[in-house]
């Protein structure tokens, strides 16, 4: 779901940028080892859905410093 957003915003609404901050924050929650039960992890959705939008969060400081 969250990569759908990602996919719509550069698709859909002209915001590459920010479809692309999505991605490198899921990737950046999956190389940390956060990842939820169905593909091998021990993360609820819950868990991973928080990291990556603090992830999201720390790349919108960076990019708007």
């Amino acid at each position: 779901m969250i990569l759908s957003v990602g996919m719509m915003m550069k698709y859909s609404l002209s915001r590459p940028e920010l479809g692309t901050q999505i991605d490198r924050a899921v990737k950046a929650v999956i190389e940390a080892g956060i990842i939820t039960k169905d593909i091998g992890g021990s993360s609820g959705t819950k868990e991973v859905g928080d990291a990556i939008a603090l992830e999201l969060e720390k790349s919108f400081k960076t990019s708007t410093a």
